[in-house]
């Protein structure tokens, strides 16, 4: 997309990247070469591009808990000044506990939403 459709994102200024991960499970290493091309793209674009850590769930397991931890120090160490921290682990509010146990709630997007205001147009 980002190589792709530069007419598309030509009145956009500002990119704000948050993930949703579905192999959290896997080792996240090689997560970090796309981290990477993401920020060199950011560098040679006229963009304002910033990454938006991965908040953990506790109804996630510690190998998923750590993975998640991993990808959010790399983007943090890749992006600097241009990561956003995640919210705070209190204000996720997971709704389905019983099924897959990674939704969350209203409330949990507005804290999102929240925290992203500044960083908006």
């Amino acid at each position: 997309m980002l190589s792709h459709d530069k007419e598309q994102l030509h009145a956009v200024r500002t990119i704000i990247v948050a993930l949703g991960l579905n192999d959290r499970d896997r080792d996240p290493s090689d997560i970090t070469s796309n981290i990477r091309f993401l920020h060199d793209w950011a560098q040679r674009s006229d963009k304002n591009v910033l990454f938006l850590g991965v908040p953990t769930f506790d109804t996630l397991n510690r190998t998923e808990q750590d993975n998640i931890d991993f990808l959010n120090r790399a983007a943090a160490d890749i992006f600097g000044p241009q990561y956003i921290s995640l919210i705070q682990a209190e204000e996720v509010d997971i709704t389905d506990r019983d099924g897959y146990g990674i939704h969350y709630s209203v409330n949990t997007a507005n804290a999102t939403l929240e925290l992203l205001r500044p960083f908006l147009n």
